[in-house]
């Protein structure tokens, strides 16, 4: 298997897995139709918004580590490749424990200021 039908195997798996992530949340918008938005669903909307971007963060991340161990694996003795795939892995978990940390730090201001349910005011 070379690397391109890697990619695309890869490519259509999470896309495979796309919908679910998109659609787990009602609305990205949560004041439609004919109920009026307030202040508290602007404040929805970002943590709506918060969410969507984490799990497009997770998906991003499970992609640089496929990669990552399959140009790993078919480095065979060509340091430059290896020395690739060790970057592309490093980086991308250390992407993925900012995104964690940020996401932590967004839900540990929701909780000190009170806020529940998503900046429900």
């Amino acid at each position: 298997m070379n690397i391109k039908t890697f990619l695309y195997s890869i490519t259509i798996l999470a896309l495979a897995g796309m919908p679910r992530l998109l659609l787990a949340q009602d609305s990205l918008v949560p004041c439609v139709g004919d109920r009026p938005c307030t202040f508290g669903d602007l404040f929805k909307l970002g943590t709506n918004v918060l969410n969507f971007i984490f799990g497009l963060v997770a998906v991003l991340t499970f992609f640089s580590i496929s990669i990552s161990g399959f140009l790993f694996v078919t480095s065979g003795s060509n340091e430059g490749r290896r020395g690739q795939a060790k970057d592309i892995l490093l980086w991308s978990v250390l992407g993925f424990i900012l995104a964690i940390a940020a996401y932590a730090i967004v839900v540990f201001i929701q909780e000190t200021l009170g806020v529940t349910d998503g900046f429900g005011i």
